[in-house]
């Protein structure tokens, strides 16, 4: 009874949210309607013959002059109207209901960029002062460059269109507060940091109060964290250890100013700063930050970020039991968030189904319903967003890792990363790049799960059959998705073969080399240098 109760609540909650979306849709219609009629005889008076206007009477002309500042009245009424619709639409965050997403359509950011573009044309036009005065360049450049953010990747190309309309932001205010942020942030969307953070300091070179903006803080910070994780050329260690370090302390200052009221910002502070630690392998420093943002969290499904990170950390401390505790509540939080349960995806399934690479037995409706859940986003205000679907397999993958390392029923964990590989692989969750992560990512952990029976199983041909799948697996997650983990996997798994008896000589020598080229690429990889002990002993052993 209470469950149906919520979700009769529910309905009417997003029947109401429906109804009042269409009134505003309607209101904004006929406003438009009503100004553009007027803007239009504006225009028509503005074409008048100004030779045939000088012919007429003093009095005439009195009426005429009266008559334009009458419609110049509306003119900048109709400006004003079309800026305040395009911003209201922009406001609209109906990105986060899927259902909702896709009945209001007319409430989309491709509406704010309709309302706005028409404005900037206009005021470019008629009165180009004005355009200096209200930072629409800069309004529509942020339009643009969110708008791939509910349409997908094929609207990548928008944020190169943003940015040239932030370049001409800043070219009408070079030193305009919101152009300058709007233009660091495209930047840093395009992954040109350095230009980024040139972009942002212009903010801070102006006034006290700007200096310590926690906002423009926490961006500087973003963006020297966000150039040493995603793998930008860096010369050397002492440049990535600065970056971080700077990126610690600018979240760290923003952490400070942040309101103590303002829980969710000093939250998301923290979360950076814990995040920065652990590129620095500092996991102990890195824990209680991801503790304390796990322990405040609301009815959203953001903190998510905090409890995925939360398990990695207790992982790389060696504290399995904790580490798995964190990523079941991920799993379980990624399946109460899309509602997969009423669709047969519930936790027991993925934990104890009967065969590992049992597939969900959901029809073609379902399917596309399910695609829609998996890939609605969970975002935080800065740098990163994340479909559900990304939570539930990282959340799968780490608890059979952390189960693994308990030395849990090998079976029973097999079940879980196979589910885990299942689910990247079955197309449901949307963008190239994220897929082939996660399903190189689940693949790696299917392989070092076999690699960990093989060196426990005492049977001669368990342990080869358990080191062939490992082998087979890492080979495919590393040309899947090739990174510093999966090579070094496939290392100790290609060791393991070269301790077996009697091989060829032949055979001894591919594996050598095989072993070579892997611990190569990882160290290649390897930027924080997390393994740089581990390839050394692999070296060493080679010998």
């Amino acid at each position: 009874m209470i469950e149906n109760s919520e979700k009769e609540k529910s309905e009417k909650e997003r029947n109401n949210i429906k109804l009042r979306a269409k009134e505003i849709d309607d209101s904004a219609k006929k406003l438009s309607d009503k100004y553009q009629d007027k803007y239009e005889d504006y225009n028509e008076l503005m074409k008048t013959d100004s030779c045939s206007i000088r012919s007429r009477c003093r009095d005439c002309i009195k009426d005429s002059c009266s008559m334009r500042f009458k419609y110049r009245d509306c003119f900048n009424e109709y400006v004003h109207f079309l800026v305040d619709m395009g911003q209201l639409y922009l406001s609209l965050e109906i990105e986060d209901n899927l259902d909702l997403a896709e009945s209001l359509k007319p409430l989309s950011r491709d509406k704010a960029a309709e309302f706005l573009n028409r404005a900037i044309k206009i005021m470019e036009e008629e009165d180009p002062k004005e355009v200096r005065l209200y930072p629409l360049q800069a309004i529509y450049a942020k339009v643009l460059s969110r708008r791939d953010d509910i349409q997908g990747e094929i609207y990548y190309k928008d944020r190169y269109e943003s940015l040239e309309h932030a370049k001409r932001a800043q070219i009408i205010n070079p030193i305009g507060k919101y152009e300058c942020q709007v233009t660091g942030e495209i930047y840093s969307n395009l992954m040109e940091y350095d230009k980024a953070k040139e972009a942002f300091n212009v903010v801070t070179a102006f006034s006290e109060d700007d200096r310590e903006d926690p906002d423009v803080l926490m961006r500087l910070g973003l963006t020297q964290l966000l150039s040493v994780r995603n793998y930008l050329p860096i010369n050397t260690t002492g440049e990535r250890e600065q970056l971080l370090k700077n990126a610690r302390d600018y979240f760290e200052r923003a952490w400070h100013v942040f309101d103590r009221s303002d829980v969710y910002k000093r939250g998301e502070a923290r979360y950076y700063i814990g995040l920065t630690h652990m590129e620095e392998l500092e996991y102990n420093k890195s824990l209680p930050h991801f503790l304390v943002v796990y322990n405040v969290r609301g009815q959203d499904s953001k903190w998510l970020f905090a409890a995925l990170q939360l398990g990695r950390t207790y992982f790389k401390l060696g504290e399995f039991y904790k580490s798995e505790k964190s990523f079941r509540d991920v799993v379980e939080e990624s399946l109460r968030a899309t509602s997969l349960e009423d669709s047969g995806w519930t936790l027991d399934r993925l934990l104890r189904c009967n065969s590992p690479f049992e597939t969900f037995n959901l029809n073609w409706d379902n399917d596309i319903h399910n695609c829609k859940l998996l890939n609605k986003k969970v975002k935080i205000e800065f740098g990163e967003g994340k479909a559900l679907g990304y939570f539930l397999t990282k959340g799968l993958v780490g608890l059979a890792l952390s189960k693994a390392e308990r030395d849990v029923d090998p079976e029973s964990v097999i079940v879980i990363a196979g589910n885990a590989r299942i689910l990247a692989e079955s197309g449901l969750i949307k963008g190239e790049k994220v897929q082939e992560d996660l399903i190189s990512e689940a693949t790696d952990c299917l392989g070092r799960i076999y690699y960990k029976i093989g060196l426990t199983k005492e049977n001669k041909d368990a342990r080869d059959e358990a080191l062939k799948n490992a082998v087979s697996l890492l080979e495919k997650s590393v040309y899947t998705w090739p990174n510093a983990d999966n090579y070094l996997h496939l290392a100790q798994a290609y060791c393991l073969e070269l301790d077996k008896e009697d091989l060829a000589e032949d055979v001894t020598k591919t594996l050598t080399d095989k072993i070579k080229a892997c611990i190569s690429h990882s160290r290649q990889l390897d930027y924080s240098g997390e393994h740089k002990e581990v390839l050394k002993e692999l070296e060493e052993k080679l010998m």
